[in-house]
């Protein structure tokens, strides 16, 4: 993730940006930096000029979802005495996905 400053127009300049990761330590930035834990990760940023002014934290949530969703079907009828169907099936699919839910679920086919 990369950051970028500036003053206001006739200010002193930027003298440091700092970030933190959910609102624990604050680093200081100095180069672009990766996010890579999974689920939700809030980056706050905030900046001070050279006259000593700092600016109001900022935020922003970054979502990462690297766990594929599951999905399972299944016949929604009985099959006969030796497996077999003899009429049409309708099959019913569930999906499920723990870390950003499921945004379009397959539905029933026959």
């Amino acid at each position: 993730m990369a950051l970028s400053a500036t003053d206001n127009q006739g200010g002193t300049g930027v003298l440091k940006t700092e970030y933190s990761f959910n609102n624990a330590d604050w680093y200081a930035y100095t180069a672009p930096f990766t996010i890579s834990s999974e689920g939700v990760n809030t980056v706050y940023y905030k900046s001070t000029d050279k006259a000593g002014n700092i600016e109001a934290t900022q935020n922003i949530d970054v979502k990462i979802d690297k766990t594929p969703p599951t999905i399972s079907g299944a016949a929604t009828t009985n099959p006969d005495a030796n497996g077999w169907y003899n009429a049409n099936v309708t099959v019913h699919f569930d999906a499920s996905d723990a870390t950003s839910g499921i945004a379009m679920l397959t539905s029933d086919i026959t």
